[in-house]
């Protein structure tokens, strides 16, 4: 009797694992990019970090000619628009708060400054979180784009040229390129929540010609991540970052 029961147990197991695996892989990838959409007013803050970095090689004489590098990171609040963290642009570090009751900044070796004036500035930041969400969307339903999952991730890849793809990612980061442009990209999805997790695109032009070079190559890498969603409701400015900043 007890060896039937075990049997009749582990026949009933075996049928919720199967069920389970089931589930996970029928999954489609326009089942998940719907979900994506109908997910992404859930979040209402989150943790980014944004890494850009160009770079511009003279490749007959395998040097780099120009790069810069650009990177944040910032707690936001979404609506209303509130913001803390930092920005690296130019060189060097600054922080930053933008919230209703003020928008300041602090640079390296600088005292906290009062910055309303470039308030709206920093309230146009891109890309938001739902404009990642939106290049998503764009392109997930597109042939090339490649959808697999691994654990608890659903992952989005594409290798190559394809310039709706890269219309997407025009105005949220800025890009004004020309079309004929290589891109390696992946997306990470929790398979979850449906929330973004990572957007990456290593963008690649060859056979540009700035400056006199007769053989160039233009070199863009964008990362960005998000974490800790919706953990925070409110961003308060400290009571002596406002003192200095009022001083």
């Amino acid at each position: 009797m007890r060896r039937q029961i075990l049997i009749f147990t582990l026949f009933i197991l075996t049928l919720l694992l199967v069920a389970c695996n089931e589930k996970e892989t029928k999954e489609s990838k326009a089942d998940v990019i719907q979900k994506i959409e109908e997910n992404m007013n859930e979040v209402k803050s989150y943790y980014t970090e944004l890494d850009r970095s160009t770079t511009i090689t003279n490749i007959s004489a395998d040097e780099v000619v120009e790069e810069g590098e650009a990177k944040a990171k910032l707690n936001v609040i979404e609506e209303p628009l509130q913001i803390s963290g930092e920005l690296f642009n130019d060189g060097e570090w600054a922080e930053y708060y933008v919230t209703d009751a003020a928008t300041l900044e602090k640079k390296e070796g600088e005292d906290w400054e009062d910055i309303m004036e470039q308030a709206e500035h920093y309230r146009n930041l891109k890309p938001t979180y739902p404009e990642v969400v939106q290049i998503v969307l764009d392109i997930g339903n597109e042939d090339e784009i490649v959808m697999e999952r691994k654990d608890n991730k659903y992952i989005f890849t594409f290798s190559g040229e394809n310039e709706s793809i890269f219309e997407a990612f025009e105005d949220p980061y800025s890009l004004t390129l020309k079309r004929d442009i290589t891109q390696n990209i992946k997306v990470i999805v929790d398979s979850e929540t449906y929330f973004v997790e990572h957007m990456e695109n290593a963008l690649k032009l060859e056979d540009i010609m700035p400056g006199g070079i007769e053989e160039g190559e233009l070199d863009v890498f964008i990362q960005q991540t998000y974490e800790n969603f919706n953990e925070k409701e409110d961003i308060t400015i400290p009571q002596e970052v406002m003192d200095e900043a009022n001083e």
